[in-house]
């Protein structure tokens, strides 16, 4: 919106008040039980509806596109909330298949999905020709309103909460009371909401100037990205792609650097530049490290497709192949631009950036659809895994289906209950039937398969069984995927000092892990959670058992005792 274009303030308050209400009255339904509580398909859609619609419009709605925007903002909303109204029919039956991730997933694709179709609304709204630093321009603008406008909201809410704590003090409670109020809060945190939008829209110069800075920023780091890039790539044939596939998210990483030079590079680099913002020696390296690029896309391929080629379809491996098509599609278009205009391969990003943001937006909606359902296609290939006996039933994750996969996962659950009700009745009794009934993952591993995975230290003594048996089940609970990249050891020592043995628990991985400390109390094993200090190194902690460096630790400070009120000091 150009600065001359004038809002109507009054519509933009009455779109927040409407939202405000909304969504008092489907959180009062939840507290309430009554429609649409206990239907999640309509408590997704109509959430949905709320959330996305008017905050579509507060941005983007001026007295001279009302029109437009309104109808080009209820088609689209209309489209997501029905998408929204899919989601929640694989929440059935309700209180069975969970709906967390799933939601939470939905929530961040639908709002990418808004983010895109708001800059390309704005455009087609406004008398100017589409350009990639239009889009651009729309694009941070929105983002920082918003977040702007959210932190304004916060704000407003910490001075009420203030307002209220200040009359509680000379013993006046009715703004304090008030102000807990939910039919007060929801409207009133709307209300406020839509009046930052408004008062950040109006200040558009400045937010303009903070996008100018963010954009200089990126201008100073875009070459440091590049030359990370190109060093890495020249390095890596010296080291070999196992070291890099063994860290377990090597792919990860390289979807990373790829995406952030993408990103700085799309944020320099527009089509309307006349001059190039680096040195001629500058300008070419960061074409050089572009070039590259596709490099990168073959890369993660390779180990995205092994962690597939062992383990199977997972959701993660879904959305992360996702990125990388989107990710190369983005290279392959900028090395396409190079190779045909060298030099002036800046006047190709407009066509290559605009028509990708559309395919970004398309895949958005279509990854909430029935027609690209991850969770049906993850479905199907876990259980052709079974079917072609990749995986031994006794070894596959049937949780991961009821936790992650919604409804298709809850009914295939069912489906293999009844498929090895004969033939393996053991799983079917102590992990589908608990799994279905709600108790979680009860998948205890052999003790031949305990014995393989845990180092015990100083030696492998038998266990007390009741101990054992707690142990199998905590190293089971973790699925197949993640555990082939864990190392779990098992430390037998006196930490108490009273002659006899505890038992410390040990799972480490590359960045993260936990330790817990089982005594006997009585004649029942007990666990507790031991917070560690220092980095998860699963290298250094093989070297530091394989050196003995292992033994307890007496505190500094004792515990200091007031009655039965005991104080422990902060190490």
């Amino acid at each position: 919106m150009s600065r001359s274009e004038p809002l109507n303030i009054p519509l933009m308050l009455l779109i927040a008040l409407i939202q405000g209400l909304a969504l008092l009255l489907l959180y009062q339904a939840g507290e309430h039980q009554v429609w649409p509580d206990g239907q999640p398909q309509w408590q997704i859609a109509l959430y949905t509806l709320f959330i996305a619609g008017p905050v579509l419009l507060l941005l983007a709605l001026n007295r001279l596109n009302q029109g437009m925007i309104g109808l080009l903002t209820g088609v689209f909303v209309v489209i997501i909330t029905l998408f929204g109204f899919y989601l929640g029919l694989q929440g059935r039956p309700v209180g069975e298949s969970g709906l967390g991730t799933p939601v939470a997933v939905f929530a961040l694709t639908v709002g990418i999905a808004c983010f895109k179709v708001l800059m390309y609304m704005q455009q087609l709204s406004s008398d100017e020709r589409m350009s990639y630093g239009r889009l651009y321009h729309y694009s941070w603008r929105n983002f920082l309103t918003l977040g702007l406008s959210l932190l304004f909201m916060l704000v407003f809410w910490g001075i009420l909460l203030l307002w209220g704590s200040l009359f509680e003090i000379i013993e006046i409670d009715f703004f304090s009371r008030l102000f807990e109020q939910e039919w007060f809060l929801f409207p009133a945190l709307a209300v406020a909401h839509g009046l930052g939008v408004i008062i950040f829209r109006k200040m558009s110069g400045i937010i303009d100037t903070v996008r100018r800075l963010q954009q200089a920023l990126m201008l100073s780091l875009l070459p440091v990205l590049v030359l990370i890039a190109v060093l890495f790539l020249a390095f890596l044939p010296f080291a070999g792609t196992e070291t890099l596939w063994a860290t377990g998210r090597g792919s990860l990483m390289i979807l990373w650097l790829q995406a952030l030079v993408l990103f700085f590079v799309n944020g320099v680099y527009q089509d309307e530049f006349e001059e190039r913002p680096y040195p001629l020696l500058v300008h070419r390296l960061i074409y050089f490290g572009i070039l590259l690029l596709p490099a990168y896309s073959v890369i993660s391929f390779h180990g995205l497709s092994l962690r597939i080629a062992q383990y199977g379809w997972t959701l993660d491996r879904c959305w992360a192949f996702m990125v990388w098509a989107v990710l190369a599609l983005f290279s392959l278009g900028y090395l396409w631009g190079i190779v045909r205009r060298g030099d002036q391969w800046i006047r190709t990003l407009g066509t290559v950036n605009i028509s990708m943001g559309l395919v970004v937006l398309l895949l958005m909606m279509l990854a909430n659809s029935p027609w690209l359902d991850f969770r049906k296609l993850v479905v199907a290939n876990q259980v052709a895994r079974l079917d072609t006996a990749a995986v031994d039933p006794a070894d596959f994750d049937y949780y991961y289906l009821y936790r992650n996969l919604a409804g298709p996962g809850y009914a295939a659950l069912e489906a293999l209950g009844k498929r090895y009700a004969g033939s393996h009745p053991d799983i079917v009794v102590n992990r589908i039937a608990d799994i279905l009934a709600g108790k979680g993952e009860m998948n205890t591993i052999s003790a031949e398969a305990f014995a393989a995975q845990v180092e015990q230290w100083p030696d492998n003594r038998a266990l007390p069984l009741a101990l054992e048996t707690q142990l199998r089940e905590a190293v089971g609970r973790q699925t197949r995927d993640v555990a082939r990249n864990l190392l779990y050891y098992l430390f037998r020592l006196d930490l108490d000092g009273d002659g006899v043995d505890e038992y410390v628990f040990l799972r480490a991985a590359a960045g993260y892990g936990f330790a817990k400390l089982y005594y006997l109390a009585g004649d029942a094993w007990v666990s507790v959670d031991m917070p560690g200090s220092g980095q998860w190194d699963p290298e250094q902690i093989k070297r530091d058992i394989g050196n003995g460096d292992i033994g307890a630790v007496v505190p500094r400070w004792q515990d200091f005792r007031v009655g039965d009120r005991v104080f422990s000091p902060a190490d």
